[in-house]
């Protein structure tokens, strides 16, 4: 008994728990909507680092005339890219840039001449939250001295 004498109950009212749990759920679905779009997005930026690696590492083995696009389309083919569809780059999406110091041939004849392959690739991902900061688009690039051939 309380001091007034009226007897006080611990038990809370039937509702309370229901209440509150409708003011937190949305604040915790946003969070975890959230944790999920950055996850893709370092993931898909990951992925898209690692396919510009291994296409830059191809073109420095290769002639200035390469089809590096393609390449490129290939090894994102076989990567877990999030978003790309199979084919879906050309030059807007891949730009290849080589360069050469001093009188270097392209590939260089041999380790006295210095050559370049420089790829940057920009790719789209979906963005499933339009509040999380960021329009989907990323890009990386990668440069590789390019080996002389035989």
């Amino acid at each position: 008994m309380g001091i007034d004498g009226a007897e006080h109950s611990p038990r809370r009212s039937p509702g309370q728990a229901l209440a509150e749990f409708a003011l937190v759920i949305p604040i915790l679905a946003f969070v975890i909507a959230g944790i999920i779009q950055f996850g893709l997005i370092l993931w898909s930026q990951q992925t898209l680092t690692q396919v510009a690696r291994d296409t830059g590492r191809w073109a420095a083995t290769q002639t200035c005339t390469a089809n590096v696009v393609n390449q490129a389309n290939e090894v994102a083919k076989q990567s877990t890219l999030f978003g790309y569809t199979d084919g879906a780059w050309d030059a807007s999406n891949v730009s290849v840039a080589f360069r050469r110091e001093d009188s270097a041939s392209c590939p260089p004849k041999d380790n006295s001449e210095v050559a370049w392959v420089e790829i940057t690739i920009a790719h789209q991902i979906p963005i499933f939250f339009p509040w999380v900061p960021g329009n989907g688009n990323l890009a990386t690039s990668a440069e590789f001295r390019m080996e002389p051939m035989p």
